[in-house]
């Protein structure tokens, strides 16, 4: 949809006093469908071919660290697989509830390595801070009972009725199908008998948890200082610059060299800055291990992880190693 204020304010500073018809703008049927033009693919080709060979490049320069995290986020999958094996054919809500906590934790260090690989720190870091944040409720479903879990899995007809309610505000401006009068209806029920169960504060973020922490409305960091995972709070603090439209992410990059490019900030990908986003991937997600390990464990796992754990600080250093390597190389340039 185009934004009416912001064409308005083009045409100002155009000074074009012209108006202009909107709802002529936004009619599907006026659209035309026209190819982009040959030079376009020919300079994607160019581009592309670039981007290959900084890839290259950097799977070169960190070959080692990239595969030690590989192997670690490998062993931990292995782990987890082992684990899922030793559960009851019918898991109870804590199992199932971790268990699912960990497969999601097993996709996003995927894609962190990913996007290591692609040279995009700041973007690791990013989806660092959801792996974070599922680990901390893995932690905490870990170390509760198996009410807490059904009141976590319970939580979801929340999120169905919140969704539900930004749909049907939006939909008709939207021109989005209408949603079932009857499925309406059942998800309003749900709602209603769920909070009838638990209290109106369930409602609430994180109104699951509620009931552990005493706390009305608690929050992510009331369950980070019940884990003793507060330590952690600096990092997903300085990751949220990534995640929200602040100032300072348009200031200061985990790709930027300070002092070697000038003014320049990063709109492209970059061969340093992972160090962080590499060591906090690999502990959150040995974390989320350890806690659906709990569930089901043997002693064998659990010393193939704890050897894990202590090479969670060779593999940083080994991106550090590298990576203070290359910003000496641009620096004497």
């Amino acid at each position: 949809m185009l934004n009416k204020n912001l064409i308005e304010e083009i045409l100002k500073n155009l000074k074009i006093d012209n108006e202009v018809n909107f709802s002529n703008l936004e009619n599907d049927e006026i659209l035309i469908d026209k190819d982009f033009e040959a030079i376009d693919y020919s300079q994607l080709i160019q581009i592309r071919e670039y981007k290959q060979g900084f890839t290259n490049r950097l799977l070169y320069r960190y070959s080692e660290p990239i595969q030690e995290l590989e192997i670690f986020s490998e062993l931990c999958k292995t782990i987890g697989h082992n684990t899922y094996n030793r559960l009851e054919l019918e898991a109870d809500n804590k199992e199932e509830a971790i268990r699912r906590l960990h497969q999601k934790s097993t996709l996003i260090c995927s894609e962190i390595i990913y996007l290591i690989k692609g040279g995009y720190p700041a973007a690791a870091l990013s989806r660092w801070r959801t792996l974070f944040e599922t680990s901390i409720i893995a932690i905490f479903l870990a170390i509760n009972d198996e009410e807490i879990a059904k009141r976590y899995i319970d939580y979801t007809i929340v999120e169905s009725k919140n969704e539900l309610d930004s749909y049907l505000e939006n939909s008709s401006y939207l021109g989005f199908e209408e949603i079932p009068k009857h499925k309406i209806n059942h998800i309003n029920a749900k709602y209603d008998e769920i909070l009838k169960t638990y209290g109106k504060d369930f409602k609430k973020n994180y109104g699951w948890a509620s009931k552990v922490l005493n706390i009305k409305q608690p929050n992510l960091h009331d369950l980070m200082d019940f884990t003793d995972s507060l330590y952690m709070k600096p990092f997903y603090k300085f990751s949220n610059n990534y995640i929200h439209g602040g100032a300072k992410s348009l200031f200061y990059n985990l790709g930027y060299i300070d002092g070697v490019l000038g003014e320049s900030t990063i709109a492209s990908s970059s061969n340093i800055g992972f160090t962080d986003p590499a060591q906090l991937c690999a502990l959150s997600y040995f974390n989320s291990t350890l806690a659906f390990l709990s569930v089901a464990p043997t002693e064998e796992d659990l010393m193939l992880l704890i050897d894990l754990y202590y090479k969670i600080n060779r593999i940083a250093n080994k991106f550090s190693q590298i990576e203070n390597k290359i910003i000496k190389e641009e620096a004497d340039e």
